[in-house]
């Protein structure tokens, strides 16, 4: 079966070197293939390597993109010493290269080692001059050029065990609260706040610290001018209400008479011991922020406090119960909890319910423009603390010689512009970078976003410099590093600031077979919304097209296990485990040579599942998952190591005298450790030998004897051999 690919035209405009791209890359479309194209080509253009940059978020990517560029420079090379380079890069059936996707590549390369020859770029002797670098290694090298201005300097590393280091600061910062000082009087009204709570304190400030790339950049404006802070958080809350509100009100218009009469139904049967009701309506509220708190009653009326639609309807809400009363009373209230009750549903079921809920509960989280001057004095004690906190953590981080994403991406935006505008740095790359391409688009931060719009500040339309970000809004994942795929969809409608991008969309899947590709479209178009909201972060799925034919393999099948109750828990994962290892079986068999991932929610269920794979004789690869420190042998070799490394360590010896090659049994070990209770184990060893030899009596066993007799003269030569060898030969040697 041939495939035709639906999206040729688009794969071909996407290396066009004249325009800008925003390219929508689904799972198994050929991204990588696509960028690898896209930088080959406007490097074949360039005058200099270090024009073209291409940025990525992992170190495998990288690596994966650069092997890909140098692969194709390399077997454009031996082709073009086989063959003639007219028939290379003709198009008849005479050329040695068959598949068009192949003499495509060969073309673009083959231009990339013409402009090697003609400018001396000699990517041969010096490939790092390919600009492929992580997102991570890029801020690190802006943030180095100006060790000042960025507040980072020196061999610093990036770290994702930041816990210890965020404690640290907070701990050094809390320690301050009795000072006479202004950040001292700050860390005493947070304390105030929050009634002297330490375990509610430090908790608040951790989250904080996590989030901190989306204030950090805002602390010195904010604290300068106290009245145009507030005015810049009202702005910002009444920005952010009436992005919501524009889109709720057109979400819920369907709607709007019932909700005016049950909003004034619960208003008139408001128990005044619930606090303050709702206020009643005659219209639908407007989109302005004024309007918030009219519309937080339609939250209240309609959403649990943990943001789920109401399941229950009670007299909380203002539906009390029409058990007793007038008839005509009883009635009314019993119409009126069904109407609520056919409105959740409603809106639950509804396309767009999922986001109407988001939006509702948003609000309610959201506070009112008018408590900012109330809790003033509050918000300017944790802001002061917080500058407090971040200048702690930067000594925390240099001490310690690390860094973590965060503050890497603000030392990278920093070292690109101060208050008085670009830096040295940002024009001197104004002028070599001409082209910038970024892979997995839709994980970008609000950081990372502003460090692109400062790296691009200076290009203008027209003038020959491209940007070209490739992504798939729905495989978005790295929420925890602050990513926000609103971005990614601001982007492909309005560019980045003044660069204007075209949206391209790739359809091919090249990975999976038809049959799983089909099955994929029908579940997961359910699963998405049917619409893109770029302030809610909603994305729609956007459908595969197959590249590749059924294999006969089912594409989905699904085998449930269940039982009675949790004594029998053990044996479910049990027999789980067998049924994978057998499909891996199976499918080895069907095919040797495809490759087989098994995943699971957390380690701890591979537990079961490694222990079949083992029993099986199956070969795996995994990450922290079978780790080689729970494997018997080697940690009694670690224990070796540390005895061989350290006499006086006890534990340590003890463990190795346990372990198969000697074999000591309990008894023997506690003599051992208490013949001199003062001396190391291995003395012990040796004042039991030496007595041996005399001939005296020993209180050991005779097997343990004779196992100790046994290795004490390996482990002589060993401890004689530890100073005058590597670790790695002195454990080879034992």
């Amino acid at each position: 079966m041939n495939f035709t690919v639906q999206d040729s035209a688009e794969r071909a405009r996407a290396l066009d070197h004249r325009q800008s791209y925003i390219v929508q890359a689904p799972a198994g479309s050929g991204k990588t293939e696509l960028l690898t194209l896209r930088y080959m080509s406007l490097l074949a253009r360039c005058e200099e390597p270090e024009e073209v940059l291409a940025i990525t978020f992992t170190r495998k990517a990288a690596s994966e993109m650069r092997a890909r560029i140098i692969g194709s420079l390399q077997t454009a090379k031996a082709l073009r010493g086989e063959h003639s380079i007219s028939l290379l890069t003709s198009d008849d059936d005479t050329n040695p290269i068959k598949d068009p996707l192949k003499r495509d590549n060969f073309r673009i390369a083959n231009n990339v080692i013409e402009a090697d020859i003609d400018k001396g770029w000699n990517l041969d002797r010096h490939p790092g001059r390919l600009r492929i670098q992580t997102i991570d290694s890029f801020n690190i090298y802006l943030a180095n050029q100006l060790p000042i201005s960025s507040r980072v300097g020196g061999d610093l590393n990036v770290t994702t065990d930041v816990a210890p280091l965020f404690q640290a600061a907070i701990r050094t910062t809390l320690s301050i609260i009795e000072e006479e000082s202004d950040e001292g009087a700050s860390v005493r009204t947070l304390f105030s706040h929050l009634d002297n709570d330490l375990s509610r304190i430090e908790p608040l400030l951790l989250s904080l610290m996590h989030k901190r790339d989306q204030w950090s950049d805002s602390l010195s404006v904010l604290l300068s001018n106290p009245l145009d802070a507030r005015n810049t958080l009202k702005h910002f809350i009444d920005e952010l209400a009436a992005e919501t509100l524009e889109s709720l009100s057109v979400y819920l218009a369907p709607y709007t008479g019932t909700l005016i009469e049950l909003n004034n139904y619960a208003a008139e049967n408001w128990l005044s011991k619930n606090g303050q009701g709702p206020l009643t309506l005659d219209r639908m509220p407007g989109v302005d922020s004024e309007d918030l708190k009219y519309w937080k009653q339609f939250t209240r009326l309609l959403l649990t406090g943990s943001g789920g639609w109401r399941a229950r309807i009670t007299a909380t809400e203002g539906f009390p119960s029409p058990k007793s009363g007038p008839k005509d009373r009883i009635e009314h209230a019993t119409r009126a909890i069904q109407e609520i009750k056919n409105l959740i549903i409603e809106l639950g079921a509804n396309p767009k319910g999922e986001l109407i809920r988001k939006s509702l509960h948003a609000l309610a989280e959201l506070p009112s423009a008018e408590s900012i001057d109330s809790q003033w004095p509050l918000l300017s004690a944790l802001l002061k603390t917080l500058q407090r906190l971040n200048q702690e953590l930067i000594l925390e981080f240099t001490r310690r010689g690390v860094i973590d994403h965060t503050q890497a991406g603000g030392a990278a935006v920093a070292a690109l512009a101060d208050i008085d505008g670009p830096t040295e740095l940002a024009l001197a790359l104004d002028n070599k970078l001409s082209h910038i391409l970024i892979d997995e688009f839709q994980d970008t931060s609000e950081r990372q976003i502003e460090l692109l719009k400062r790296l691009i500040s200076g290009w203008t339309p027209g003038d020959g410099r491209t940007l070209f970000v490739v992504g798939d809004a729905m495989q978005s994942c790295y929420n925890f590093r602050n990513a926000n795929v609103g971005i990614y969809l601001n982007v492909r409608a309005n560019g980045v600031e003044d660069h204007p991008v075209i949206p391209l969309d790739l359809k091919m899947n090249f990975r999976s077979q038809a049959p799983l590709v089909t099955l994929i479209n029908k579940l997961f178009s359910k699963a998405f919304p049917s619409y893109e909201d770029i302030s809610q972060g909603a994305v729609r799925y956007s459908k595969s097209a197959a590249g590749k034919e059924a294999s006969g393999i089912e594409p989905l099948t699904a085998t449930w296990i269940s039982y009675r109750d949790s004594e029998h828990a053990n044996d479910a994962k049990i027999l789980e485990a067998q049924k994978i290892a057998e499909k891996v079986k199976q499918l080895r068999k069907a095919d040797p040579t495809s490759s087989i991932a098994i995943l699971a929610r957390t380690r701890n269920q591979f537990k079961y599942i490694v222990k079949e794979l083992r029993a099986a004789n199956i070969q795996w690869i995994a990450t922290d998952i079978d780790r080689l420190s729970t494997v018997t042998v080697i940690s009694d070799l670690i224990a070796l190591l540390k005895a061989l490394m350290n006499p006086a360590d006890k534990a340590a010896w003890l463990a190795t005298l346990r372990a198969p090659w000697c074999g000591l049994d309990s008894a023997d070990l506690f003599f051992l450790a208490n013949t001199d209770p003062e001396a190391s184990v291995w003395r012990n060893i040796q004042t039991l030998v030496e007595s041996v030899a005399e001939d005296n009596r020993s209180d050991i066993s005779e097997e343990g004897l004779m196992r100790i007799k046994a290795i004490h003269s390996k482990i002589m030569i060993l401890l004689q051999a530890r100073m005058h060898c590597s670790v790695r030969e002195l454990m080879e040697y034992a």
